[in-house]
């Protein structure tokens, strides 16, 4: 089954995930409909490309059409990288976020804006008042719910200090529903150990844990019993929603039989646990065997980025963004 067949086949019933929609190439193709193509390759009097945020009115032609439908849930990915976690402190030092890589940035080229911080300061998302804060903006905007990246690393979780101290502290915390993406890839060391040689290395400090059909039990399964009985936790259906980071490399770490018998067993775990089941969506690499396994729904986590990497000229070297937003908001 395809990706496009496997989504009609899903039962979205009106769900939106934010960076998370199936991002077929024909979209792409049909790229000089809306200019980006022309300009890129340098023909004369191309048209102007178009990009978000700026050209929304003219691509989107009716303006009812802005008005957020009733029936729809709009899902965002949230990456917690903002605050001090006991993940850095051991690969970085004491107190580092990602705040450290924001007032480090220099400008690359004339007219390249950096460093640029937050509009709101740099605020630590292991506060409570900074998602009281966030969870407003959330409201104003029409965000429903959060997505959470959620990492377990060495029989426990990591990058959670955010989630546990923040978003669950916050007042206002009822007002957006959250969720958990099982986050199934290496941590990375994304900034570069330079060897003797000149080569630089960057090499995975943590395994992920879906190395053993147990790993992906003990993980999972704490998922569903720390979270998914709180009044805000998403669900679709009235069940829990449980989102997976990487299908592919689940089943090849665990095969296809395992990961049915896995999501079989966390099936019944929840439904001890007072829920009426589970619903799992596949937030990225999708599989051919996705409906066999048992997902409900898929998506891709980052299209932007695998837009404008894949299917922008190579000639471009930093991939406007604008242009990648138009492309998916007027073709999907």
């Amino acid at each position: 089954m395809d990706r496009r067949t496997f989504l009609k086949s899903a039962s979205m019933k009106g769900t939106a995930i934010v960076t998370a929609s199936a991002v077929g190439t024909e979209m792409l193709h049909a790229a000089e409909s809306i200019g980006a193509s022309d300009v890129a390759s340098g023909k004369r009097n191309a048209p102007k490309a178009k990009r978000l945020p700026e050209d929304l009115q003219e691509l989107v032609k009716d303006s009812s059409l802005l008005r957020k439908p009733d029936n729809l849930t709009v899902a965002c990915y949230t990456f917690p990288n903002y605050h001090a976690s006991a993940l850095h402190d051991k690969i970085y030092g004491p107190g580092w976020t990602e705040y450290n890589l924001v007032r480090s940035a220099r400008p690359w080229f004339q007219g390249h804006a950096q460093p640029r911080g937050p509009l709101l300061g740099e605020m630590d998302e292991s506060k409570p008042g900074t998602w009281e804060k966030y969870n407003e903006l959330c409201k104003q905007s029409g965000i429903d719910v959060l997505i959470w990246d959620w990492y377990w690393y060495n029989n426990e979780p990591c990058l959670h200090e955010a989630l546990e101290n923040g978003f669950l502290r916050a007042s206002n915390r009822n007002d957006v529903k959250f969720a958990c993406m099982w986050t199934n890839h290496p941590w990375y060391v994304l900034y570069p150990t330079l060897l003797p040689n000149g080569y630089k290395a960057y090499p995975p400090s943590f395994a992920p844990a879906d190395g053993s059909l147990k790993e992906c039990w003990q993980s999972l399964s704490y998922i569903i019993s720390r979270y998914c009985h709180l009044e805000n936790y998403w669900r679709i259906d009235d069940k829990p929603v449980v989102c997976i980071w990487d299908p592919n490399r689940l089943e090849k770490n665990i095969g296809v039989d395992g990961v049915k018998q896995l999501f079989a067993e966390l099936t019944e775990f929840a439904r001890k646990l007072g829920h009426k089941g589970l619903h799992f969506h596949s937030s990225g690499f999708y599989s051919p065997n996705s409906k066999e396994v048992g997902y409900n729904t898929a998506g891709s986590y980052n299209p932007f980025t695998w837009v404008a990497d894949n299917y922008q000229p190579k000639n471009i070297e930093l991939p406007d963004y604008g242009v990648a937003a138009a492309y998916l908001s007027y073709f999907l």
